[in-house]
């Protein structure tokens, strides 16, 4: 009887660690500020923006953080509210998008938003 206990008490706690490591995974904690500061550098790579593009994707970025989050915020639990306006926003951050890179990094940003949008076949946590 202990031995069941036992393993029943490692296997919660395996599942608990994985599921603490897991949140930690996601980077929900970071600040706006911080997400555009990596999306930004992210970006940068992919799309090979020259230094004058830098602040002005910067900015761009960091304006859609911030409305996203307060989106976010504003929709609560309602997930078709908070789905509604994470599309509303992810068009216009490609509209203000278009306004500062080239045709050839527009047409590559669309194509990495796209496979970032597929599914996976892996499960997202039910999220």
């Amino acid at each position: 009887m202990k031995k069941v206990i036992v393993k029943i008490l490692l296997v919660a706690a395996v599942f608990t660690y994985g599921n603490v490591t897991f949140g930690q995974q996601k980077g929900s904690n970071l600040t706006p500020e911080q997400r555009a500061d990596k999306k930004t550098e992210d970006l940068k790579g992919k799309l090979n923006l020259t230094p004058e593009q830098l602040p002005k994707v910067k900015a761009i970025v960091l304006n859609h953080e911030n409305s996203k989050q307060k989106a976010i915020q504003a929709a609560g639990d309602d997930k078709e509210a908070k789905h509604a306006a994470m599309q509303k926003d992810h068009e216009a951050f490609v509209a203000d998008m278009s306004k500062v890179l080239t045709p050839d990094q527009l047409s590559t940003l669309k194509t990495l938003e796209e496979h970032k949008s597929k599914p996976t076949g892996s499960p997202q946590g039910g999220k």
